[in-house]
């Protein structure tokens, strides 16, 4: 009877469940001891009620020992939500389905007896990338062990979303401190159905500062199971907020407090030569049958320092940045428009001290076709 081991080649860090769905994501079924002829893998990835099948790749099976080799990056990449920041309720908490799927993994083994089923793991993938060597391979180990996380608000700006990570169905107490004093208005429930991120909508807090957010288990006094900060900016009226999906599988928000200079991007698109046969009353040789127009801006960011630097790096790489084009208190989903974002390299620095400069290129105008 064949033995079959099933590992997550590359990343087989202890304990892992959680991983970045945006990495390469590669399983090695081995097999030991096989009798029979004729022996193949498929592979059935599940999400849901739904399944699909693939036949992996033989990697060095040699009709009785050896290894088949899944590579499930594209797959497990096609299979996950769209990454949309979706708008929640000032009150409430709730899984952030739109980040995080949960699939299984079923390994069958088809022979000339039969088939048996050879292995089988349950895996959570969030919409995040790791870089190499940072320690964790593809999972997010950090967030399944509870670390600490920084996140960005501004003050009295409402749903501005941060989150947590969960591994159980008890309810959740968070309770806050406002630069080292309870503030026990922004207090909440948060009532969890099983593994997943939880994104919760940070309070108006009103001041400038660090929120320190505890989450307890049992009641408000419980047990501290983990803790996270918010930074909150100060915003003014005119300031221009953006809010990008990060290599951390989050969106995060950020506030530009200069606005530069605004640019046209005007470009020739389809032209037609005019076929005439006298010139005196011609009034063109060709026509224009439409251009294209995009407007984009540049923003600045005053006297960053180096930690908040490093929160606004992956802005410029996220395929998913939105600028706020309405009210800055209150942050309604028609309040977004999706850009696209160029990082300056003309930034100044000074003592540790970066101006940051981005140009924000709006989508393509609509304009006549002729």
């Amino acid at each position: 009877m064949a033995v079959y081991t099933l590992s997550l080649e590359g990343d087989n860090v202890s304990g892992a469940e959680l991983f970045a769905a945006h990495n390469p994501l590669f399983w090695r079924l081995n097999v030991a001891s096989f009798v029979g002829t004729g022996l193949y893998i498929v592979a059935s990835v599940v999400v849901g009620s739904d399944s699909y099948d693939f036949r992996i790749i033989d990697e060095d099976f040699d009709g009785a020992d050896g290894n088949f080799l899944l590579d499930a990056t594209g797959i497990i990449n096609g299979l996950m939500p769209d990454a949309a920041d979706i708008e929640i309720g000032v009150a409430t908490a709730e899984v952030a389905t739109e980040m995080f799927q949960e699939m299984t993994i079923n390994f069958h083994a088809y022979y000339s007896g039969g088939d048996t089923a050879a292995a089988s793991g349950r895996y959570y993938f969030v919409h995040a990338a790791r870089d190499l060597k940072n320690g964790y391979g593809a999972t997010l180990k950090d967030w399944q062990d509870f670390e600490s996380k920084t996140f960005y608000s501004q003050k009295l700006a409402n749903k501005c979303n941060w989150y947590f990570y969960a591994d159980d169905t008890d309810t959740k107490y968070l309770t806050f401190e406002l630069n080292g004093a309870a503030y026990g208005a922004a207090n909440k429930t948060v009532s969890t159905t099983g593994k997943g991120f939880y994104k919760v909508p940070t309070f108006p807090f009103g001041i400038t500062g660090t929120a320190q957010v505890e989450v307890r288990t049992g009641s408000y006094a419980g047990a501290i199971e983990q803790t996270h900060y918010i930074i909150i900016e100060d915003m003014c009226e005119d300031d221009i907020r953006i809010k990008w999906l990060s290599k951390e599988g989050f969106y995060k928000y950020g506030v530009f407090s200069q606005y530069l200079k605004s640019n046209r991007k005007i470009k020739d698109g389809l032209k037609v030569p005019v076929y005439f046969t006298e010139m005196y009353d011609q009034k063109a040789n060709e026509n224009i049958i439409t251009k294209e127009l995009q407007i984009g801006l540049r923003l600045r960011k005053l006297q960053t320092g180096t930690t908040k630097l490093e929160y606004y790096l992956d802005l410029a790489s996220s395929p998913k940045v939105y600028l706020n084009i309405g009210t800055q208190t209150y942050l309604r989903s028609p309040d977004w428009l999706q850009v696209n974002v160029k990082w300056n390299p003309n930034y100044f620095v000074k003592k540790n001290f970066h101006d940051i400069v981005i140009d924000v290129y709006k989508p393509k105008s609509y304009i006549q076709q002729l």
